[in-house]
């Protein structure tokens, strides 16, 4: 598949009430405030006019300035500077990560070689005896500084061309790039004093002591470790929400009404007021302790040397005084007070934002839970490097040199760290002006009858940009629906109510006829309804030790039949277990030959393709990978006016690479529903060898709708080496689904999320009733609540 631009923007609201399937008393408590004429003016069939965006994009506070990624905010690339974060590609997010990873990595083998290198030599470690480790501190201090200058270059000659254009600056994309940029310059003087004394000592062979060019280094590296502390908690704090009035310039005292997505890089620089009195402290410490090494020791006499002669150069003991190591016990309590307030802000605005709408908050997600995966190993390894390498060896000159001199792996680390971050915030190529906007993508239509709108609204906007008039749409409704049947399917005759069950799906499906196939040796269901407005396929998921068998059967087989003849290609290799499930005692020709007579039937009675769903939970929904792009195949050859269409709930990954283009290719409209942290969906890649199918949305108990994570979404808010196998279980998607229509009725919301949901109640009495049932929510509840959205914060 090609690779596809996202363009999305953070926006923060105050007050919101979390909608929890469990809390149903929030459904009746509803913040008031006021909407505009405007917006309200703009909601249209349910979608919000781009024309509205782009003259509210343009106003004194423009909503396309790092606001929510929601259909009514797409703003003007043509004319705004926009960030890499907002058009930046699943490859480059791929390769902003790694970069990530591979500074940690780099960081912890430097470390644990300087540990090793000071177990074995402290004895013989003085500052006469040089070469290691002050020539690897110059090599690779060289190259980090070569990188910083490198990216620094590319920062400016981007903005200077992005502003030549004419292209303007709104007021949070300017304050971010001037954190990341004065992070990197304190990063690039930083790296200057580091290579210095290193380099000095490297020169100078007559140098057999402590130098003040060595205490003055010292206190130059220091103080831009503090400012970048600094500059990193101002970071995590202005994704924090903030009430207060816009201030579009920092220093003025003149400010515009405050925002409905307010957030700190909206305020008066007063706000980080008590963060530079720290700095300042902090500083006055360092300059204590810098002060105190270089002239507050007595030093020995020059030896008898020629060199200690003719320079004078003074020798001193390596013994700490009290008085020093209190300092420097204050210099690390300093840098905990900063560490524990990034904290406190990254994991206050996490929590702020889980109980809000996800979608008009995306950018200020993927930013404070990057900082989380980026900062939080820069954090523990500078506390271990500095105590580890001053306290293990405390009053030798190792002690010294090791902290001295520098440390190495922060060096390294902090480098990767801060050229992410800049490529991250940097301005996007100037010269790419139609880029494919996720904010687009991600939207999603509640009913099918919302589809058509949407589609139409693509189509008038995408212009020649396939990218998105060519896409499919989510569909709420039928994801609704399709939940419905692969639940169905576990159930059998001997179950109670499954008569009236069924009955119950035949009417939120309008089909009129089922049939159930059966496969014995591995246990293989599915479940068949059709009728004139469209038919369902279920697969059953596992629910037997013949099944269990199946799953872990997890080497891959060539898939049959392929359509990949060429000889250089990869050919589409599929699960070894889920394949036997499917072609066992010709259980996929009956499957595909059933449908395919019913839909042949079905599709000459109307005048437009016959709707098909294929659904499936766990192992049924593979099954259901399996089966959709072969009953497509046939269908096709047939000449059948068929749309098919497939929803899986926790699917595992089912092929290979070429198995996922292969699929794309006959079958785009496909979404895997992934419930939170899912082990069984989120794990499975087999070391790169599996590839996920189609489209992912994620949900969670929340409340939260993601519509194509984007890879770097779908990263961070992955749990690092870990799943659960709860988010897996048929009941928590349940919660997770019913979550999200509660949330509706909430200051959680999407912008069409009430209507919607009332369209669902309204079009189809079953929902009505499970929204009764489950939810406390009868049409007339939602009616009442839905004549108020008007007057919602």
């Amino acid at each position: 598949m090609s690779e596809t631009h996202t363009t999305v923007e953070v926006a923060l609201e105050p007050d919101v009430i979390q909608a929890t399937v469990s809390e149903r008393s929030s459904v009746a408590t509803i913040p008031e405030g006021q909407q505009s004429s405007q917006e309200r003016a703009s909601v249209t069939n349910g979608l919000y006019s781009l024309e509205t965006a782009s003259s509210n994009s343009s106003s004194s506070a423009p909503l396309g300035d790092m606001a929510g990624a929601k259909a009514g905010q797409h703003y003007q690339p043509k004319k705004d500077i926009l960030t890499r974060i907002e058009c930046i590609t699943d490859f480059q997010m791929k390769v902003i990560l790694t970069l990530i990873d591979t500074g940690q990595i780099a960081a912890l083998v430097i470390l644990i070689s300087e540990l090793v290198y000071l177990v074995h030599k402290a004895d013989e470690i003085n500052f006469g005896h040089r070469l290691i480790p002050e020539l690897y501190n110059v090599i690779i201090g060289g190259i980090c500084l070569g990188a910083q200058l490198a990216m620094l270059c590319w920062v400016l000659e981007r903005i200077i061309r992005s502003m030549a254009m004419g292209k303007v600056w709104r007021h949070r994309r300017k304050r971010g790039n001037i954190l990341v940029i004065l992070e990197l310059i304190v990063m690039i003087l930083n790296s200057v004093a580091f290579i210095f004394p290193n380099a000095y000592l490297l020169g100078c062979h007559c140098c057999n002591g402590y130098h003040h060019a060595i205490g003055w280094s010292a206190f130059a590296r220091w103080s831009c470790w503090n400012t970048i502390f600094l500059l990193v908690c101002m970071t995590a704090h202005n994704a924090n929400p903030y009430d207060g009035p816009v201030h579009l310039s920092r220093l003025s005292r003149n400010a515009l009404p405050p925002r409905s997505d307010g957030v700190y890089w909206d305020a008066p620089l007063a706000v980080h007021i008590p963060k530079l009195c720290l700095w300042i402290i902090f500083e006055a410490m360092i300059g204590m302790v810098a002060f105190n090494r270089t002239y507050g020791a007595e030093f020995a006499p020059a030896g008898p040397s020629l060199c200690g002669q003719l320079l004078k150069f003074p020798i001193q003991d390596c013994s700490e005084s009290v008085v020093e190591q209190v300092f420097v016990g204050l210099l690390l309590g300093c840098s905990m007070v900063f560490f524990l307030l990034w904290i406190w802000y990254i994991y206050h605005g996490k929590h702020v934002l889980n109980q809000r709408a996800y979608n008009d908050y995306k950018v200020g997600n993927m930013l404070l839970r990057l900082q989380e995966r980026s900062r939080w190993p820069f954090i523990i390894l500078f506390t271990i490097s500095f105590t580890v390498l001053w306290y293990s060896r405390i009053n030798t000159c190792a002690a010294i040199k090791m902290t001295w001199l520098g440390l190495l792996s922060i060096q390294v680390m902090a480098t990767f760290n801060t050229i992410a971050w800049c490529w991250i915030l940097m301005p996007n190529e100037p010269r790419d002006k139609t880029p494919t906007l996720q904010c687009w993508l991600q939207e999603h239509a509640w009913t099918t009858q919302d589809m058509l709108s949407l589609r139409a609204l693509w189509d008038q906007h995408s212009g020649t940009n396939t990218a998105i008039r060519d896409q499919p749409i989510f569909c709420f409704e039928l994801a609704m629906k399709a939940f419905y049947w692969s639940g169905l399917v576990y159930d059998g005759k001997s179950v109670r109510n499954y008569d009236e069950r069924l009955s119950w799906g035949m009417e939120l499906m309008e089909t009129v006829e089922h049939d159930v196939m059966a496969e014995e040796l591995y246990d293989s269901k599915a479940l068949f309804a059709w009728g004139p407005k469209g038919g369902v396929l279920s697969f059953r998921g596992t629910a037997s030790f013949k099944n269990c068998l199946t799953d872990i059967r997890a080497w891959s087989v060539l898939q049959y039949p392929s359509t990949t003849t060429s000889w250089w290609l990869p050919r589409p290799r599929v699960h070894s277990g889920f394949s036997r499930a499917w072609r066992a005692n010709s259980f996929s020709d009956i499957v595909v030959s059933r449908v395919c007579g019913v839909a042949q039937h079905q599709s000459t009675q109307v005048d437009r393709p016959w709707p098909l769903l294929i659904t499936g939970h766990s192992m049924g929904g593979a099954l259901a990978m399996l089966a959709a792009p072969e009953i497509t195949t046939a269908l096709q050859q047939a000449g059948n006016a068929v749309h098919v269409s497939c929803y899986t709930f926790g699917a595992p990954r089912t092929g290979n690479h070429a198995f996922a283009r292969e699929y794309a290719r006959l079958v785009p409209d496909t979404w895997g529903l992934i419930n939170d942290q899912d082990i069984v969906a989120r794990r499975g890649k087999m070391c790169g060898l599996y590839k996920r199918p189609g489209h992912r949305v994620i949900v969670n108990p929340r409340g939260d709708l993601i519509v194509r994570p984007t890879y770097g979404e779908a990263s961070v808010h992955r749990t690092p080496g870990g799943g659960s196998m709860i988010n897996h279980y048929l009941a928590s998607y349940q919660q997770a689904l019913l979550a999200i229509c509660l949330a509706q009725f909430s200051s959680k919301r999407y912008r069409t999320g009430m209507r919607g949901v009332l369209s669902l109640a309204e079009g189809s009495s079953p929902f009505a009733r499970l929204f009764e049932q489950e939810l406390g929510l009868s049409i007339p509840d939602m009616i009442e609540m839905s004549s108020m959205e008007g007057r919602l914060k």
